[in-house]
Order: C-alpha cells, then structure tokens, then sequence
C-alpha cells in the first residue's frame, strides 16, 4: 500500500528533525537534490547546512567529507536510498539493478565510512 501525505512514516524524518533541533542539533542536510535541500533548509531555520552530495559516489562523499572536515558530526542518519524499478526479477535490468544497490546499499557503507573515524576519534557518535 502507497504511503499517503501525512502519514506517521513519511513524517518520520520530520519528527526526527524537530527532535534533534529540540536538544540544540545543527542540522547537515546531504542529499543529490541541492534545491529540495535549500527549501528543507528554509523550513528548519539558521541552524543548518546544506551539503549536496551523491552517498553512492565514493568521490562525492570524499569531497563532501572534505568539505565538513570542521564540523563535529556526532549523528548520522543514514536514509539516502532509491525504489528503482517495480518490476519482476527477470525483467529488471542489471544497471537499474545495480543503480538501486549503490544508492541504497554501497551508500549506507560510504557515508559509515566517512564519518566513523571522527565520531572514533572523538570516542563518541550515533549512526
């Protein structure tokens, strides 16, 4: 069943947001959509940074971990990820295939990998 406007999963993020800003979190908001990023961005307020970024591209996460070398991230949220095509095995091709499992798998792999030896270092970190 289609998840409709409004409903408690698709308000989830929201819900995790406002949680975070509550307890005084700066929000990095990473995506590919820089403009659906900025008006994200609009909505929260100050206490944001937008980060455009590919989480299935190594070299896109590396310039963006570049780029955040300065901040102190201590949570990663880790819900980048694409449907790809609704269709039976047989009939999905193996570069859509392998599109779905670079954003959704090798993504939550790159973007761990970025930020874990900082939240180590700082003996601390949520993922």
């Amino acid at each position: 069943m289609p998840q409709q406007r409004g409903s408690p999963a698709r308000d989830h993020p929201r819900s995790l947001r406002d949680t975070l800003l509550f307890a005084g979190a700066r929000i990095l908001l990473s995506g590919r959509d820089a403009t659906k990023l900025e008006r994200t961005a609009a909505e929260i307020g100050d206490n944001t940074k937008v980060v455009p970024i590919d989480a299935s591209s190594p070299e896109s996460v590396t310039q963006a971990s570049s780029s955040l070398a300065d901040e102190d991230i201590t949570i990663l949220v880790n819900n980048a990820g694409i449907a790809g095509p609704v269709l039976p095995l047989w009939q999905i091709q193996p570069e859509d295939w392998d599109e779905v499992f670079a954003a959704n798998v090798r993504g939550v792999y790159l973007m761990c990998r970025a930020v874990l030896p900082s939240m180590i270092a700082h003996g601390s970190g949520d993922i």
